[in-house]
């Protein structure tokens, strides 16, 4: 049981892929949610790691740096198959 949580609170490779997935898949599952006919999508994703960050939740600096790198290039990628 000690190593689930050490797997949660210490810095590692794994934690932060634990934590960028629960980011993305709690801001998937509140994008389904309809207040009035409205819904915000893909946009929670933003608002739940604005949450997790606001909760002092940290992780991987390098691993962190690549993952910002890697989805700037899907995005351009992406916005050039659409052009």
């Amino acid at each position: 049981m000690n190593w689930i949580i050490e797997l949660l609170t210490k810095q590692s490779f794994a934690q932060t892929i634990i934590v960028f997935g629960l980011v993305i898949a709690f801001g998937i599952w509140f994008g389904k949610i309809k207040i009035f006919g409205v819904s915000l999508g893909v946009t929670w994703v933003l608002f739940v790691g604005l949450f997790f960050s606001f909760m002092g939740i940290v992780v991987h600096p390098e691993l962190q740096d690549f993952l910002k790198e890697f989805g700037l290039v899907l995005f351009v990628y992406t916005l050039g198959l659409q052009v």
